[in-house]
């Protein structure tokens, strides 16, 4: 199922950037990767996944995992 690739896919991305923003204290050459990779990565989340969970949930479901990131 595609949407589950894209999350499996964004996880791993997730995983990357927190491990990137560890290790740009170490390493400032590492910033320009982060910044393209969270810059790709947000597009995807906003142009892709959000709109096809919107198909897939509820108001009230979508609300509840809202209501865990804020």
């Amino acid at each position: 199922m595609k949407i589950i690739d894209e999350i499996v896919g964004l996880v791993k991305e997730h995983q990357i950037l927190l491990q990137l923003a560890k290790d740009i204290n170490k390493n400032n050459d590492l910033l320009e990767e982060f910044g393209i990779l969270l810059k790709t990565h947000t597009r995807l989340e906003d142009r892709e996944l959000f709109p096809q969970l919107t198909k897939y949930l509820n108001t009230e479901q979508l609300h509840k995992i809202q209501q865990n990131y804020d």
